[in-house]
């Protein structure tokens, strides 16, 4: 018997994207917080730092960006908001590929990537301290 397991590249693929797919099915159901948009910002910037890096990844995804930025308007200005349901499934649907097209990444490359982002969580990590 045979048992398809994923490799290395899917695995990291699956823990980088899964926290923003989760949040995006929070928005869904209509429970909205800042952390939740905050995930989805930063996938956004993952797929950035994994472009510089020569990753292939989706292009940016311009309804996920005007999604986030609505949503957060809206949580600080304590108003209710309606997101479109068609951007969020082009939302959903990016987050998807986005997972996708980083589990056929080189190991090194998901490697580089995470290290590049544990540094750059620690850099703001220190200087929100540091304030």
């Amino acid at each position: 018997m045979a048992f398809h397991s994923q490799n290395i590249s899917q695995r990291i693929a699956r823990k980088i994207v899964q926290p923003a797919i989760e949040a995006m099915v929070q928005i869904k159901r209509g429970e909205i917080n800042s952390k939740a948009i905050g995930v989805l910002s930063t996938q956004t910037a993952i797929a950035e730092l994994a472009r510089k890096l020569g990753m292939r990844v989706p292009a940016e995804c311009e309804q996920l960006n005007r999604m986030c930025r609505d949503l957060n308007r809206a949580l600080r200005e304590q108003h209710s908001i309606e997101v479109e349901h068609d951007d969020v499934l082009i939302a959903e649907r990016w987050l998807i590929l986005l997972r996708e097209q980083l589990g056929r990444a080189k190991k090194q490359d998901l490697a580089e990537l995470v290290d590049r982002l544990v540094l750059a969580a620690g850099i703001s990590t220190e200087h929100a301290v540091g304030e």
